[in-house]
């Protein structure tokens, strides 16, 4: 399971495999990535990741702001695979696009590597790929591609907390993927959004890529 994300600050029950820095600036450290991965991957006693057995794979491509690291993002991209990650978490959302990026994940999902990504009514990128599942909240309105529950408890700085929005949204999804690949390594992107689908009447599930709105 690969995470592209934020600065790395470890936490309790949550231990990533490998760390790598791609993000070229300093950055501002945050607990984004800890909090993405622990809803993936957390083995927590009271609030367990979907998928707590997952090894995670932790790329660091946001530096101080949203609009910085993403020159980095295709070379994040080939180490994850070189890892052997089959399912990649992408959430956050960008208003410019990576050509060098699109390209790698366009491959990757070929080959039935499954990508998640927030959902976001503003910045297009990279949810709005075909070949990215777009992951929103319950009750948010747009175009995407499933509604996921996005309300998770999270630990930040060893202080339990809830964590909401389309970044458990994502990540909660890309747990499913996870989950889904342990039991079928060659399943894809289509068929496991048609699974999912199929369980959409779960109160933490709502389906379709069209506009809500």
């Amino acid at each position: 399971m690969g995470v592209l994300d934020s600065l790395w600050i470890a936490e309790p029950d949550i231990y990533p495999i490998a760390v790598r820095r791609f993000v070229t600036t300093p950055g501002v450290q945050s607990s984004h990535a800890a909090k993405v991965a622990q809803v993936i991957g957390s083995t927590h006693a009271n609030h367990p990741g979907v998928a707590p057995q997952s090894e995670l794979c932790v790329a660091e491509v946001i530096g101080g702001t949203l609009t910085r690291g993403w020159a980095s993002m295709a070379e994040a991209l080939e180490w994850l695979d070189a890892e052997g990650c089959q399912v990649i978490n992408m959430s956050f959302a960008c208003p410019t696009s990576d050509t060098a990026a699109e390209q790698i994940m366009r491959r990757l999902d070929d080959r039935g590597v499954i990508l998640t990504s927030s959902f976001n009514a503003f910045m297009h990128w990279p949810h709005s790929l075909p070949y990215v599942i777009a992951v929103g909240t319950l009750h948010q309105r747009g175009a995407m591609d499933i509604q996921v529950d996005g309300d998770a408890v999270v630990t930040d700085h060893c202080v339990v907390e809830p964590f909401r929005g389309t970044s458990v949204a994502s990540a909660r999804m890309a747990g499913m993927a996870a989950c889904a690949k342990e039991s079928d390594p060659h399943i894809r992107r289509e068929t496991l959004l048609a699974a999912v689908r199929g369980h959409s009447s779960s109160p933490e599930l709502h389906s379709g890529r069209q506009d809500t709105s």
